[in-house]
């Protein structure tokens, strides 16, 4: 079936609350194979949040899939990647691109070669370059961050300034109630 306009298609459970929700300008539904192919501009909502992607496939039956430029917003940061592959309660980036800021262009960004992310629970990053403006400043081979809890938190910050050029402060502590 081949679907074009203003497109939103809904997956209902079975006690017909909705689960997950797609809108594009263009899909295709394969229902012999459970499959739904966006080859344009499409949103894919679900109960861990939206993901935002050029272009993609997704799997009905199996709950997987992969979205090419895909990006999440979640626990605050924001994720992207040239090939996002879905499954479910995790999320994988390769390629990907990892910031807490909310300017665009981001002040600074984390590029690593994948991304895991199960939302609410954790990420974790491998091969992790980070970025003040265009310049790489320092690499770190794994990161993991616990998005369950917020302690340790960790604060980060950046930006420009005419005195010192490009600047990063981060803050790592504890609360003591």
């Amino acid at each position: 079936i081949n679907l074009k306009g203003n497109v939103q298609l809904d997956e209902l459970g079975p006690d017909d609350k909705l689960v997950k929700t797609i809108k594009a300008r263009r899909l295709t539904v394969n229902s012999s194979s459970n499959t739904v192919h966006a080859p344009e501009d499409f949103v894919l909502n679900d109960a861990s949040g939206t993901v935002y992607g050029r272009s993609g496939v997704f799997d009905y039956a199996a709950n997987t899939g992969y979205i090419n430029d895909g990006s999440f917003a979640h626990g605050g940061f924001f994720f992207s990647g040239r090939l996002v592959e879905l499954s479910p309660g995790r999320h994988r980036y390769k390629k990907a691109r990892l910031t807490s800021c909310e300017e665009t262009p981001p002040h600074f960004k984390i590029r690593a070669s994948r991304i895991y992310l199960a939302p609410g629970s954790y990420f974790l990053a491998y091969n992790n370059f980070f970025y003040l403006g265009r310049v790489p400043v320092f690499y770190f081979p794994y990161l993991i961050y616990d998005l369950k809890y917020d302690w340790p938190w960790m604060r980060v910050a950046g930006g420009k300034s005419g005195d010192f050029g490009y600047y990063t402060y981060t803050k790592i502590g504890v609360d003591l109630h």
